[in-house]
């Protein structure tokens, strides 16, 4: 359900009176530039440029010029070598790996682990660990791709003693594309570590930066859905990770993640791109600490966009929702949401609850304008609700709101943000 605003009684998100109740890179000649001594990787263009590529599959910036000043690695190279990575990937999944078979079988996902219609679009793999933790690199040794290409798309790292390790060991692998293949992987962390570790490996651990991929620029789920996207069916849901964008993709919408919680600028403008009005982007981020900060975040980047947060229950995300409730609930659960730019408004004026709460005449009029930048990036069409809103919660007199929003419209949506 979508729930207006306008309660007079003040509450912050989620509680009664708040807002609501309830690219591809790359062209022909490019090459990457592996720099002496710093193991960076920067494209290099004969002719440079830097420009949007188009497309839902193909929204990465192409990345700035750079000199061949070290050894080049062309792109067909890189793109052949994390093929065969995939496909081995996939492999090890396909044979029956445990404990990664057991983990998607725990969150509703066992059809990942098969050639089912989700597993094909998907195409998850599994890393085993153990055997000196290079399998992976002796495999791709065995069918010609030399070291330097290996750690050069990220695959391995090489071992203070010598020799390459691989980077992905023990973990659920999902691979991450843009229009023309492969460009790196995510792993997720398939053993607890023991509470007396030194050193606790991260729960999900990304393929490091490369001349293909920058998670920065990267949102997942683009290339996998990019049929849905062309024919405009369903939703487009912002989540967290991989697995809660397969999850909304089995629900019969459109999942992306941007790898957790860190929404980039580059992120955004993407985003923009896939939605507006009539199809508002859906943020659907946890509900924890790290969620609402995230969601705030999202706000702000996508200030004046047509977009709505989608209220999750404590504890859950879209994949333990799909579990748990199936496809129905999850969709359900889509329905259940507020415009965006309501969590910051109501973040800025829960702030204030303290100085309000003693009808301080001049901390209400501060609190609004507080807030008024927010409302002045909100789309024109909701200014009203939220100046309403805003009058209610704190007290002022809707006139004066008005004239204090009115005197932080701004060209640029993001300025005060």
């Amino acid at each position: 359900m979508t729930t207006p605003a306008g309660d007079s009684t003040r509450g912050g998100a989620g509680r009664p009176g708040g807002c609501a109740a309830g690219g591809g890179v790359g062209a022909a000649g490019t090459g990457y530039v592996t720099q002496p001594g710093t193991g960076r990787q920067r494209m290099f263009y004969p002719t440079g440029s830097s420009r949007w590529s188009g497309g839902p599959s193909r929204m990465l910036p192409t990345m700035t010029p750079a000199r061949a000043d070290g050894p080049v690695v062309a792109e067909p190279a890189l793109r052949a070598v994390l093929t065969d990575a995939a496909g081995w990937y996939r492999g090890q999944l396909l044979a029956g790996a445990e404990p990664a078979v057991g983990l998607l079988r725990g969150r509703g996902l066992i059809d990942l682990a098969v050639d089912t219609p989700a597993g094909i679009r998907w195409q998850f793999g599994y890393a085993p660990g153990g055997f000196g933790g290079h399998l992976l690199t002796r495999h791709l040794q065995g069918r010609g791709h030399p070291d330097a290409v290996i750690a050069a798309a990220g695959l391995a790292a090489t071992r203070s003693t010598g020799g390459l390790v691989d980077v992905l060991r023990d973990r659920l692998v999902v691979p991450l594309r843009d229009g023309g293949g492969v460009v790196g992987f995510t792993g997720r962390r398939l053993t607890e570590p023991l509470a007396s570790a030194e050193r606790v490996p991260p729960k999900w651990l990304n393929t490091a930066t490369t001349a293909l991929y920058r998670k920065s620029q990267h949102l997942h789920g683009l290339t996998e859905q990019a049929d849905l996207l062309a024919a405009r069916r369903g939703r487009v849901v912002l989540v967290e990770g991989a697995l809660d964008a397969v999850a909304v993709s089995l629900a019969g919408h459109i999942g992306l993640a941007a790898g957790g919680t860190a929404l980039t600028g580059d992120h955004a403008a993407q985003l923009r791109a896939l939605t507006g009005p009539g199809r508002p982007l859906h943020v659907a981020y946890d509900s924890d600490t790290a969620g609402q900060a995230a969601t705030l975040r999202a706000a702000g980047l996508l200030a004046g966009w047509d977009a709505v947060q989608v209220f999750l229950p404590p504890g859950h995300d879209p994949a333990s929702i799909l579990n748990g409730h199936g496809a129905r609930g999850l969709r359900r659960t889509l329905t259940q949401t507020r415009p965006l730019v309501d969590a910051a408004v109501d973040h800025r004026l829960a702030k204030w609850d303290r100085h309000l709460e003693t009808a301080n005449v001049g901390a209400a009029v501060d609190a609004v304008r507080d807030v008024a930048p927010v409302i002045a990036a909100a789309p024109a069409d909701q200014y009203a609700r939220l100046i309403g809103h805003t009058a209610a919660y704190t007290g002022i007199p809707v006139d004066t709101v008005t004239e204090l929003v009115a005197d932080r419209i701004a060209p640029d949506p993001e300025a005060d943000w």
